[in-house]
């Protein structure tokens, strides 16, 4: 891994770089209050990268009972494939485990090659999959499966 991060909450300055970039990689209207609304109902994490102190990636989960359902995992177009993903990914896995969850779970988009090659490398495992879940990200594409991960913490 080659990605040096620091870890963190989200901040009220993150918001700005955030709402332009993740409607690109993850769909749907992003907002500055909507981040907002995520950080107080679920947890909501960026990896910042240590020597240029810019957000690189955003992490949404959520701890129920004695799982973590990981929701978002998106790292910004020009810090991907240098290893943020993992790097964020990991720090996502060691919160959970000190909280005590037992397993995480996630969905993630059939056409998703990098994501689902990161979350097999991280010891994801298939679980299932789900038809026609995610609507198209661009005009005039169809609905798309999502695929069930699961791992043990």
């Amino acid at each position: 891994m080659h990605a040096a991060v620091d870890y963190r909450p989200l901040m009220p300055s993150d918001a700005g770089v955030l709402v332009a970039a993740l409607p690109a990689l993850l769909g749907g209207e992003w907002t500055e209050q909507g981040l907002q609304r995520l950080a107080m109902q679920h947890q909501v994490r960026v990896a910042v990268d240590r020597y240029s102190a810019g957000v690189v990636g955003f992490a949404e989960f959520h701890f129920v009972v004695d799982e973590c359902q990981l929701y978002n995992l998106a790292v910004l177009p020009t810090w991907q494939r240098q290893g943020y993903g993992q790097a964020l990914l990991q720090q996502v896995l060691v919160e959970a485990a000190a909280a005590q969850m037992l397993q995480a779970f996630l969905e993630v988009r059939e056409s998703n090659l990098a994501a689902r090659r990161l979350y097999e490398q991280a010891g994801f495992h298939l679980v299932g999959l789900r038809k026609g879940y995610y609507p198209p990200l661009q005009t005039g594409q169809i609905r798309e499966a999502a695929l069930l991960y699961q791992r043990a913490l």
